[in-house]
């Protein structure tokens, strides 16, 4: 049979709390967790110390599997990472290695070394593909797969073009193929489709039900307990039962056979022809104002009859420009496109990607709304439902935007009396991706007053490679190629500075007074302008006695619980992100406290404290 789309299977075991398989020793069955989405692993740090993890640059958030071989072939599938569980939503890089082949499950790092990887990626891709060639029954291979950003979000393993994972590999269970049965003998043959339009019903031991339903036609269930009973039944979806009848559609009274996958073919017959197509849009990324961004249009024949010839039409925002298509008979005009297609068979579904370049602001800034549109036309059909023909698309536009801040080390107020023509006035100019992508480039303008001399100005360190660019009293640092990540996915790398130092123009006295504000560029980005810092001269003063509230808090950084004391009664605490959400909110009556931070993920979080005497708040890292 040849296969047109990717199969995505649909299992029992849906490992709900496949992130407790953060150590070796609780690696389990890949066979469990293939073709359906399980929640990644967050929050756990590295991955144990002893086995050589090869290209893995670094091994965040581990999720172990161990992969038993049954055939002699080769196992390759796919390994994808998103926030949700559908496979939409923000894409997360995700990294794998792969050891063996071993007898038996193994942990020992004598044994996962460099001499046995098999396979292995390090890239910044969320999807990546994994290839065991000549593998051979009674083997055994380890697999860890990584979260490199931490973000919570869903892995999903599946088949790739053309291939059969579980012909290779030694799973326990069941397969039901739900088919076309073209020539009536109630058996699935080699050219007959798989039926995508119905749902599986099955309880075990008579207990719930239990339903299962994808796009293939094909389902399998694992189970290792042979003395579970099973009883399945198949149903057509009620838009179809006009065209479609199942014949066998109850299988009653069957158990596992151990170490076999056990295959039920279910007989769909066509009662009556008909046509129905359907298109939608994928945004692979999303648009970021002056770079590309890439859509897919999907498009398919949900029908048992072919298509001669059709039409899509695709309609892109005003304020973004064509730039190509991977089908090579698209037509453009304006900002239409038109592509033509012929012979698409039943249940095909095919796919043209389109790049388009977003125009930079001021035309397009971060949270516009871009819209897109698509349509698919068949020709000399009656399509029996037009509501999925049409399809449209706002995204929102998304970028490296960020508050930042410029800050000078006497805290606004320098002691006139103290300071001599040999000191300085110390800045720091902080910046972070506090937006939705990384910022690839970042550029820092200084606008210097007339307060300060520009010609004494000199760089004590920053975070990444710069330039300076000096044109008397103006200043711009270029950050070129920074790649800077951006907070929601890498917090701890989404932040960047620079430090210097520089005199007062010659003849300051007691009113001088230094105001000094950056501008921060990221990307194509309209320019983030700090908050002016204004520092100032000041007399001497008298020491008092002023009773302020102390708080202690420890340790910082932490692995997850701070220790917090304070000399006064505290009556609120307060955690938040650096996204401003509210983690943690709630009354206090106490000078101790201890928080716990360890189901939160590595990063930052600001903890404000209130007292009678006011509001304190503190900065806490988490790594």
């Amino acid at each position: 049979m040849q296969k047109t789309t990717l199969i995505l299977v649909l299992l029992l075991f849906l490992f709900s709390f496949c992130n407790a398989q953060n150590t070796c020793a609780d690696a389990t069955s890949l066979c469990g967790s293939f073709g359906t989405a399980f929640p990644n692993t967050v929050g756990s740090g590295n991955a144990e110390v002893g086995p050589d993890y090869g290209c893995l640059g670094s091994e965040p958030n581990p999720t172990w599997f161990y992969i038993p071989i049954a055939t002699s072939g080769n196992v390759e599938f796919q390994i994808s990472q998103f926030t949700n569980a559908d496979g939409s939503g923000q894409q997360l890089d995700v990294d794998f290695i792969v050891w063996g082949p071993f007898p038996d499950v193994t942990c020992n790092p004598s044994d996962l070394t460099q001499i046995t990887q098999v396979d292995c990626s390090f890239s910044a891709s969320a999807i990546e593909n994994v290839n065991l060639y000549n593998v051979n029954p009674g083997e055994v291979y380890m697999l860890m797969v990584t979260n490199f950003s931490g973000q919570s979000g869903y892995i999903e393993m599946t088949e790739t073009t053309n291939t059969n994972f579980f012909d290779t590999v030694d799973c326990t269970g069941f397969t039901l193929n739900a088919f076309i049965d073209s020539n009536g003998n109630d058996v699935k043959d080699e050219d007959e489709a798989n039926f995508p339009h119905g749902s599986l019903s099955y309880s075990v031991n008579a207990e719930a039900e239990i339903i299962l339903t994808n796009n293939s036609g094909k389902y399998y269930i694992f189970d290792n307990n042979d003395s579970n009973n099973y009883n399945f039944e198949y149903s057509i979806n009620a838009d179809y039962l006009t065209y479609y009848d199942v014949t066998s559609p109850i299988i009653s009274n069957q158990s596992i056979t151990p170490g076999e996958i056990t295959n039920f073919d279910i007989a769909i017959d066509v009662t009556q022809s008909y046509a129905d197509a359907s298109i939608s849009i994928i945004a692979l990324d999303s648009p970021n104002p002056g770079f590309n961004t890439s859509q897919l249009i999907s498009y398919s024949n949900l029908s048992n009859t072919a298509f001669a010839s059709g039409t899509i039409t695709y309609t892109f925002d005003a304020n973004t420009t064509f730039v190509s298509s991977d089908d090579p008979n698209t037509v453009q005009s304006n900002n239409t496109l038109s592509i033509p297609f012929t012979n698409l068979l039943p249940f095909e579904t095919r796919e043209v990607e389109i790049t388009l370049n977003t125009n930079a602001p001021p035309a397009v800034n971060i949270d516009d709304v871009l819209s897109f549109a698509t349509e698919i036309v068949i020709d000399g059909l009656n399509d029996i439902d037009l509501n999925n023909n049409n399809y449209t698309l706002d995204a929102i536009v998304v970028g490296s935007y960020d508050p930042n801040d410029k800050l000078e080390s006497h805290g606004g107020s320098i002691t006139f009396g103290d300071f001599t023509t040999d000191d300085y006035l110390t800045y720091t100019i902080r910046f972070q991706n506090t937006g939705t992508a990384p910022a690839q480039n970042v550029v820092i303008k200084d606008f210097l007053t007339d307060e300060l001399d520009g010609a004494t100005i000199q760089m004590i360190s920053a975070s990444h490679a710069y330039q300076l660019k000096k044109m008397g009293q103006d200043l711009e640092w270029e950050f070129r190629n920074i790649n800077l990540p951006d907070s929601s996915n890498d917090e701890p790398n989404s932040h960047g500075f620079v430090h210097f130092r520089i005199k007062p123009t010659a003849g300051y006295n007691l009113n001088t007074v230094f105001e000094n504000t950056a501008e921060i560029f990221f990307d194509f980005n309209l320019p983030i302008i700090t908050e002016t810092n204004v520092t100032t001269f000041s007399k001497r003063l008298s020491t008092d006695d002023v009773n302020t509230t102390q708080i202690g808090y420890y340790p910082n950084p932490t692995n997850g619980t701070v220790y917090i004391k304070s000399n006064d009664v505290l009556t609120h605490i307060k955690i938040t992100n650096t996204l401003g959400q509210i983690l943690i909110s709630k009354s206090l009556n106490t000078t101790e406290t201890v928080i716990d931070l360890g189901n939160f993920p590595n990063g930052n979080y600001f903890i404000s404290l209130q007292s009678k005497k006011g509001q304190v708040t503190k900065r806490i890292l988490k790594n």
